[in-house]
């Protein structure tokens, strides 16, 4: 359950390191803080819990990837952001999705740890050549060390 316990641990981290963000909307002059989501975003409308839905943007996907478990030595998991901005500025809109990225690379170096995980290796980060304007997507891969399971070495001496 590792990787669920990262997600779930990342997006309540972001949600508060990015609280004071004012992001522009869908909806004219509506700015808020980005949605934070684990996994996926809500599928439907409805299941949105904002006041001003905007249509879901701005936001971040904190989304499992994968592990590696070398046995009895180390566990890296590795966690995909996805960042979502709006803007009709075709030529500075893309400082939004950067800025929103430098915000959540600070708040992790800081840190370093979130819950029982910590931050190792690189930090890999995409803002995509090609952007469907007026939104800008970025995407950066992230890898976590988890704590590794400890067998209790006592229950197999008392079997000899």
């Amino acid at each position: 359950m590792h990787g669920i316990d990262l997600v779930d641990s990342l997006e309540n981290f972001l949600k508060e390191k990015l609280k004071d963000l004012e992001l522009p909307t869908k909806t004219p002059d509506v700015y808020k803080p980005p949605n934070i989501y684990g996994g996926y975003p809500p599928s439907k409308p409805s299941q949105r819990t904002d006041e001003v839905d905007s249509e879901g943007y701005p936001f971040v996907i904190v989304r499992y990837l994968g592990q590696t478990d070398v046995v009895f030595d180390k566990k890296t998991i590795a966690v995909r952001f996805i960042v979502g901005t709006y803007s009709k500025d075709g030529q500075n809109g893309w400082r939004d999705n950067l800025n929103v990225w430098n915000r959540i690379e600070l708040a992790l170096k800081e840190t370093q740890t979130i819950g029982p995980f910590a931050l190792i290796g690189k930090i890999e980060l995409d803002l995509f050549e090609e952007q469907m304007r007026p939104t800008w997507h970025s995407t950066a891969i992230v890898e976590f060390e988890a704590p590794q399971i400890q067998v209790d070495r006592s229950v197999l001496e008392d079997d000899f």
